[in-house]
């Protein structure tokens, strides 16, 4: 079970824990809390267990949603433009999605502003096939970090899961550009993916060195092996879905210039005011 919390507001904390759908405590009748008090807040920090425990007891506001995540597509019908989760649905883990929708509609107000008739079904669908190719950098970064994340923090038997999973916290841990790097990811203020592809090889390879310590082993050399080939599949499955020209070079699409420029002036404007 994948449990992550974080701060909503100066006194509010918000608790995302990831269960399986087939083992899913009802709510109706109290064993969702009992289930949290039991099994999930042994895991809590124990500086955020008591509280955790009260706002249980005091009723605090739970909610059960679908863990989901949907690859971008565009619409079929010409001049149609569909935003959100209706869209690109991303893991839940990594609460992102609004902040992705967000930037999906600064790309797109600059894409259209130049158009002086929106009923052009012509040029707007030329838009919006621009606007699916310019967006890769933002969308395609969150969506393989909440893919990679959603697996790699899962407790696992498998013993280079495991590793990967204590190497994930240990980078994390780190401090330095290292936190920095990857906390900028996940916040959006550093979406190109070639840092997403470096953040994730730099915790693979945090992940290999617990593997092989304190000495390596034919076995721990095999479990370092699969942990690695399967960082490439990860990263080559989402490559090959998100597109590999729009996701690593996405100045190749038309009007990403114009856009790229219009969004920087909009931020120096917002910097000055």
């Amino acid at each position: 079970m994948v449990c992550i919390m974080y701060q909503i507001s100066s006194d509010e904390v918000r608790c995302i824990a990831e269960i399986p759908a087939d083992s899913v405590p009802s709510m109706a009748n109290g064993e969702m809390s009992t289930f949290l008090k039991e099994s999930m807040a042994p895991q809590i920090p124990t500086q955020l267990r008591e509280i955790f425990i009260k706002g249980i007891n005091d009723g605090a506001s739970m909610k059960l949603v679908p863990t989901k995540s949907m690859s971008a597509t565009l619409s079929e019908k010409k001049g149609v433009i569909v935003l959100g989760d209706a869209f690109n649905m991303q893991h839940p883990l990594i609460a992102s999605g609004m902040m992705v929708v967000l930037s999906d509609v600064l790309i797109l107000r600059h894409l259209l502003k130049p158009l002086e008739n929106l009923a052009n079904v012509t040029q707007v669908s030329q838009v919006i096939k621009n606007f699916n190719d310019i967006r890769k950098p933002m969308s395609a970064t969150v969506n393989t970090l909440g893919d990679a994340f959603s697996q790699v923090l899962v407790a696992s038997k498998d013993e280079a899961k495991e590793a990967m999973r204590q190497g994930c916290y240990d980078y994390l841990c780190s401090g330095g550009f290292r936190t920095s790097g990857l906390m900028a990811l996940l916040g959006g203020m550093n979406p190109p993916p070639l840092s997403l592809v470096l953040h994730i090889f730099g915790i693979t390879f945090t992940s290999i060195g617990h593997l092989l310590s304190p000495f390596p082993t034919p076995l721990r050399i095999w479990h370092s092996l699969r942990l690695f080939v399967s960082t490439i599949k990860m990263l080559g499955h989402h490559i090959k879905v998100e597109g590999a020209r729009q996701m690593l070079y996405p100045e190749s699409t038309p009007m990403y210039h114009r856009s790229y420029m219009a969004a920087t002036a909009l931020q120096l404007n917002d910097d000055v005011s």
